[in-house]
């Protein structure tokens, strides 16, 4: 089952509202700041989320690769199915419990990014199970869902702006800048 195509927007469309209040610093050291402000900016407001491709269950097997996209990670597991039954999203310490206390309750808990646990694992081969999860870009990643750069540009390079101007000792540092692009 394709899913739809996701425009994507590359990291270095932040640049121009980044690089006019930090004119002297490299491309390079401006991408990061931009990357991990988006990977911040995605672990606390959960903007980037998305249907993942669905899994057949294995007998038994109580964890699954999610199929996350290339270049993200998950976060916050959001909706759980299997063969269209939907079933509980916990944190990971509840799924850990559910399993040590072997409860019968269908849940599903993010492990690491891009890994599921679910409780009690499926009992047949090829059920279908399906998950919404929320997203944020990883350490390598170039590039994340355009939506995110058309709605969220500038407070994005805000927070780019104010972790890069309070580099200390660089061409480019100005502390009060940064305090001020942290508070706007």
């Amino acid at each position: 089952e394709a899913k739809p195509f996701v425009a994507l927007a590359n990291f270095e469309r932040w640049l121009p509202f980044v690089l006019q209040y930090a004119p002297n610093c490299p491309t390079e050291v401006a991408i990061h700041h931009i990357r991990q402000t988006v990977i911040e900016f995605c672990e606390v407001t959960h903007v980037w989320q998305q249907e993942l491709q669905p899994v057949l269950s294995i007998a038994n097997v109580d964890q699954y690769a999610m199929g996350v996209p290339t270049g993200a990670a998950a976060v916050k597991l959001f909706a759980f199915a299997a063969n269209d039954v939907p079933g509980m999203t916990v944190d990971a310490a509840a799924g850990r419990r559910q399993s040590a206390w072997n409860t019968s309750e269908m849940a599903a808990w993010v492990v690491d990014r891009s890994t599921v646990g679910i409780n009690p694992a499926p009992s047949s081969d090829g059920i279908v199970l399906r998950f919404v999860c929320s997203l944020k870009p990883t350490q390598a990643s170039a590039e994340v869902p355009e939506t995110i750069f058309e709605n969220h540009a500038e407070d994005i390079a805000m927070g780019a702006l104010a972790r890069l101007l309070k580099v200390p000792r660089q061409a480019w540092t100005d502390v009060p800048e940064a305090m001020r692009q942290r508070t706007a």
